[in-house]
């Protein structure tokens, strides 16, 4: 009587695929977040970057001035000359050189270091003059020559600014405006709970959200209070 060789099939059971399933779910989850905190990472270092070298700049200029800052706007040069355009010698080369370049980017992003990376806005129509970046200055100090609303506003020899390693200088901001306060610091930043920021002494470090709109904390923003 002949036999018929019966050949037996190796597969998963249901309990070992369902382990493996089991298995490959706990590993995302661990991985995943991981990857998201890693590139968090990285976006800010690279924020905190571009605020580093725009606080250089600035510092740059001013051993160049006889200590004196650019102004946040300089009317005294027949347009409105915003800070980020008294700087542009002092920065990596981007695609602004003048004038009429910046008057071309509307609609684009910021150029170079003026651009947060965890930021995605574009410069609105009809903007003039490079002004609309996400990095601003504080607008309580060295804002204008003519500008006496608060005590630094007209005054921007690094000399005249008290405690300027207290003193914030450069930090994130809406791409609306060139100047940032503690009462318009950009949602991005609450998100983060975090901020790149630049000092008067050149330094540049991390900033949390909650210091920066704490009213006991005004110091950073105006040293007189």
């Amino acid at each position: 009587m002949l036999f018929s060789k019966v050949r037996r099939v190796s597969a998963f059971t249901l309990i070992e695929l369902l382990t493996v399933i089991a298995i490959i779910g706990i590993l995302a989850a661990i991985i995943i977040p991981t990857v998201g905190k890693v590139r968090e990472t990285a976006k800010f270092a690279n924020s905190l970057s571009n605020v580093r070298q725009v606080t250089q700049a600035h510092m740059t200029y001013a051993n160049d001035n006889k200590g004196n800052l650019p102004w946040i706007v300089d009317t005294s040069l027949g347009v409105n000359a915003w800070w980020q355009m008294q700087i542009l010698p002092y920065v990596s080369p981007i695609s602004v050189t003048s004038y009429a370049d910046a008057n071309k980017l509307a609609g684009a992003r910021p150029p170079g270091v003026f651009a947060d990376p965890f930021s995605d806005a574009l410069v609105p129509t009809g903007s003039a003059q490079f002004q609309n970046t996400e990095y601003g200055r504080n607008s309580l100090v060295a804002k204008s020559a003519t500008d006496t609303t608060a005590v630094l506003r007209n005054k921007r020899n690094i000399a005249q600014i008290p405690e300027a390693a207290r003193t914030l200088m450069i930090t994130a901001c809406d791409i609306t405006g060139p100047e940032v306060g503690w009462w318009n610091v950009p949602d991005r930043v609450k998100t983060l709970g975090k901020a790149p920021a630049g000092y008067f002494d050149g330094h540049a470090t991390t900033l949390k959200y909650s210091d920066m709109v704490d009213t006991t904390q005004r110091k950073i923003w105006d040293p007189n209070q």
